[in-house]
């Protein structure tokens, strides 16, 4: 597996996108069948205007399109993919446009498994935290969303680039509409049946 991700840290309230008062992060780890658990990546992500779009209409609990039902849509989905890099340099991450509506080139995490929608390619959070944010009172205004790619899944896969995603229900079995709320873009790594890939997205307010 590379391991070549050198990325400025980006720690919590330290770099801030002045276009959106919701900011957000990412870490990427990867775990051995040891339980080892190394992180790869700390990088910011981009808050794309999809995504911004929805947090205006939560924000007053009011469609912008009258019966859009967009104002009940809610982060609940990760997805991953292969087109976050430069063809000619698996190592050069491309630039994530505030535009994107999807992942470059989305792959399927599992057909199978069944915490997977939308044909595989999105998989719901292991879990979703609360947390204190020490700069503003220790005050719960963070919040954690993590999602593993399991042992079984994407290996060989060239991954380079993660989406977290509105959507209509965390049900695999109801869920119709998705949404891009953030993108991700980092050097590539290939995974194996060694370890497992665990995300954590972090925004705070």
């Amino acid at each position: 597996m590379r391991r070549s991700i050198k990325l400025k840290d980006f720690g919590l309230r330290h770099s801030k996108d002045n276009l959106s008062s919701v900011n957000g992060f990412v870490k990427i780890f990867q775990k051995n069948m040891l339980t080892n658990k190394t992180e790869l990546l700390h990088k910011q992500n981009t808050i794309v205007y999809a995504g911004r779009e929805i947090f205006a209409q939560k924000l007053f609990g009011k469609d912008r399109i009258a019966g859009s039902n967009e104002s009940n849509l809610f982060i609940s989905w990760m997805s991953i993919g292969s087109g976050g890099a430069s063809s000619s340099d698996p190592n050069l991450p491309l630039t994530v446009l505030k535009t994107d509506v999807s992942l470059n080139n989305e792959l399927v995490i599992s057909t199978t498994d069944p915490a997977t929608a939308d044909n595989g390619k999105k998989k719901k959070f292991d879990s979703l935290n609360y947390i204190q944010d020490i700069n503003n009172d220790n005050k719960n205004l963070i919040v954690k969303a993590s999602m593993t790619i399991g042992r079984n899944q994407n290996n060989g896969d060239p991954i380079n680039e993660a989406g977290l995603w509105f959507a209509d229900s965390d049900n695999p079995s109801t869920v119709t509409t998705f949404v891009l709320a953030s993108r991700l873009t980092f050097p590539t790594t290939t995974k194996n049946d060694i370890i497992e890939l665990i995300f954590e997205w972090y925004y705070y307010l």
